[in-house]
């Protein structure tokens, strides 16, 4: 099993590369996150959590670019379901809290999240769960760095409400909002 994050910081989202539609911006991040651990010779099944489209393509979209891009994989679906019936999204949702938590200095000394946090780290033999290099396959914390990103507040308003999982037997993504990040997660 291995998981992955994205973070992204909120001041540097610009949303002139998306054309002006953060939703576009939310999937372009999704698809980053997941083209990037997409194995060859490997079937994948992504659930989605519901979430309301204003363009009730992305899904079929996100499908099409990752089947373009990821040509010796498969991809055999990408569906929208319920987040709360989909028990890896929890798990998902418990390692993006410990990585969060730790790279917004967000722990309390003596709190249950720092034992959970201070466990995972002991566990993964790192010194602290932060940034990792693109290859860590065990339990890999990207931060992307954007180029021309700028302080965009609108992007960041639009963005503060919104919340979508991506799950399956394989592979879980979870994207979520905090003080510093949008975070895009996985578990494969």
């Amino acid at each position: 099993m291995r998981f992955r994050c994205i973070a992204v910081e909120r001041e540097h989202i610009n949303l002139q590369f998306h054309n002006q539609d953060g939703e576009l911006g939310f999937y372009k991040f999704y698809y980053q996150l997941l083209h990037h651990w997409i194995q060859d010779f490997n079937e994948y099944n992504i659930y989605c959590d519901v979430k309301k489209n204003r363009d009730p393509l992305r899904l079929h979209t996100l499908k099409k670019y990752l089947d373009a891009s990821n040509i010796s994989s498969t991809i055999k679906n990408i569906q929208s379901l319920p987040s709360r019936q989909l028990v890896l999204i929890q798990f998902c949702d418990f390692l993006l809290g410990a990585a969060s938590s730790r790279m917004n200095n967000m722990l309390r000394v003596g709190s249950a999240k720092e034992a959970v946090v201070q466990y995972l780290e002991k566990s993964l033999e790192v010194e602290k769960l932060i940034k990792t290099v693109r290859d860590e396959q065990k339990f890999n914390v990207f931060k992307i760095r954007l180029k021309g990103g700028g302080n965009d507040s609108a992007v960041t308003s639009l963005l503060r409400n919104q919340r979508s999982v991506l799950s399956s037997f394989c592979l879980g993504i979870v994207r979520e909002i905090d003080n510093n990040f949008i975070w895009y997660k996985s578990l494969l």
